[in-house]
């Protein structure tokens, strides 16, 4: 799924769900050495991620601002609504404070949960992880064997 140069192939599309936007500045300067400057799009609220995913941007940042209020079903419309093709393959993250971390990435049925940026594993790991991880200690686990 990644090329020997760090980016994404076609087809892979990364999705980044933040509560504020400190993190989501964070999550798109992490991707940014690592993808084209035109392949992050930063966006805030579900319909302007919604519209994100359908103008097909290889990594989104989409800033849902604090969960409290949210509308579940509404998060979790984002794994059926919006993806370009359906041979494309989506990996979603959320990073959020541990307080509402399992709320959204159960909600999302996250690829990936963590507590900050910090966290986050590289890249190549990211793309090909084949199970839901929380935190990143389970990545840890599996790359020191």
């Amino acid at each position: 799924m990644v090329t020997g140069s760090g980016g994404a192939k076609s087809g892979t599309l990364l999705v980044f769900v933040t509560t504020n936007p400190a993190d989501s500045a964070e999550v798109a300067d992490w991707l940014r050495p690592q993808l084209a400057t035109d392949e992050v799009t930063v966006a805030n609220g579900f319909y302007a991620g919604v519209a994100a995913l359908a103008a097909g941007s290889r990594a989104i940042v989409l800033n849902v601002g604090p969960p409290d209020g949210q509308d579940s079903w509404r998060l979790a419309e984002l794994r059926h609504r919006g993806v370009p093709s359906s041979t494309e393959e989506v990996a979603y993250v959320v990073v959020a404070d541990a307080t509402v971390l399992p709320q959204l990435s159960g909600v999302l049925r996250t690829d990936l949960a963590v507590t900050s940026v910090g966290r986050l594993p590289p890249l190549r790991e990211l793309l090909v992880s084949e199970e839901p991880l929380v935190d990143d200690q389970t990545i840890w686990r599996r790359t020191m064997r």
